[in-house]
């Protein structure tokens, strides 16, 4: 995986400060692990300069939770990582709900194994409700 730095700035929130006040950088798992949740939010089209870039997750969260939307949805969230050129190769799994947690059963749970250019294989783990 390269050593790249970017940002550290999760969707939804505020640039993350260091101690000193300074913006924080990640790299590594970190970063790799922010760049496809950044991808999963974004809205497919959403970004002018990328058309093709994103998978619009929260969007699907309003359809319904069946089998074979968690499939489709599945296919499109791999089709987005391997986009990422940090990424040699992913098994995306899309399940409902959220493991050992009963009370959101609206919400889906993404499983990557994802295979890092120059990296030892990853599993990240994202969960999404409305």
């Amino acid at each position: 995986m390269s050593e790249l730095r970017d940002l550290d700035q999760r969707p939804f929130s505020d640039l993350r400060t260091t101690a000193t006040g300074d913006a924080r950088t990640v790299t590594g798992r970190e970063r790799l692990e922010q760049a496809i949740r950044r991808r999963l939010v974004t809205g497919r089209g959403e970004l002018l300069h990328r058309p093709g870039y994103g998978c619009g997750i929260m969007q699907q969260l309003e359809r319904l939770n069946t089998p074979d939307a968690r499939a489709l949805l599945a296919v499109q969230v791999r089709a987005q990582i391997l986009q990422d050129p940090d990424v040699k190769a992913a098994v995306v799994l899309v399940r409902a709900g959220v493991p050992g947690d009963t009370s959101r059963p609206n919400a889906i749970t993404v499983e990557a194994r994802v295979q890092p250019v120059g990296g030892a294989d990853e599993t990240l783990l994202f969960t999404f409700s409305e």
